[in-house]
């Protein structure tokens, strides 16, 4: 029974990291498919759809790796705020909280 719950837990971990890969690398690709689609749409032609496709994945992917890596997560936001005040007031923030 033990196992079964350990299993479950991992289980969950791996489909979140999953869910987190897929929101860093599929969300520029379905971007650069339909910046494709709306190029050829309007007349680009295939080798316009395929320079704006291309153009538009290497930007998308660029923009959301910046925002991944420079964004936090509000969790992490109010972790750093607390520690920030405890060093700042030093005892008496360990007092009060």
């Amino acid at each position: 029974m033990i196992t079964l719950l350990v299993l479950a837990i991992v289980l969950i971990g791996a489909m979140a990291l999953l869910v987190y890969r897929l929101a860093t690398f599929a969300l520029p690709f379905m971007l650069m498919l339909e910046a494709a689609r709306f190029a050829f749409a309007t007349g680009a032609g295939r080798i316009g759809a395929g320079i704006v496709r291309f153009f538009a994945g290497v930007a998308s992917f660029g923009i959301l790796a910046l925002l991944f890596a420079t964004l936090r997560a509000p969790v992490q936001q109010a972790s750093n705020y607390y520690n920030g005040a405890e060093r700042t007031l030093g005892q008496e923030a360990r007092i009060i909280v």
